[in-house]
């Protein structure tokens, strides 16, 4: 495969990943207004808790989303945003583990340097 067809390929995952984030992410509020709980107050520890990480997900799903994008476009800054997030999904063992190791070869491979090096000028 070309570097243009890891990049690709590494793309669409991370748009994939972003826009289940996204969904989960959407879901939270819902699931409060709809469900059947006796109220949202953010003096209860567990209603915190669960605000943060709502919180945690959007910006996951933000930084996944804007990745994929950076990286369909061959931004430079791409690169490191997805170095970054394979950082973060190389923790979720099996998928996120192969993920990162496959996102982090690709990136330091002498391909994805002249990819990115080529799109900042």
């Amino acid at each position: 495969m070309r570097p243009q067809d890891h990049n690709k390929t590494l793309g669409i995952i991370y748009s994939l990943i972003g826009g289940a984030s996204a969904l989960f992410f959407l879901w939270g509020p819902l699931s409060l207004i709809f469900g059947k709980q006796r109220g949202f107050s953010l003096e209860d520890g567990l209603n915190r808790f669960l605000l943060i990480m709502w919180l945690i997900l959007l910006l996951f799903a933000l930084l996944t989303l804007s990745t994929a994008i950076g990286m369909f476009k061959r931004k430079s800054w791409a690169r490191k945003t997805a170095m970054l997030v394979t950082v973060l999904v190389v923790w979720w063992f099996p998928l996120g583990t192969a993920l990162g190791v496959y996102t982090w070869w690709f990136l330091h491979s002498e391909g994805s340097k002249q990819l990115y090096s080529s799109s900042s000028s």
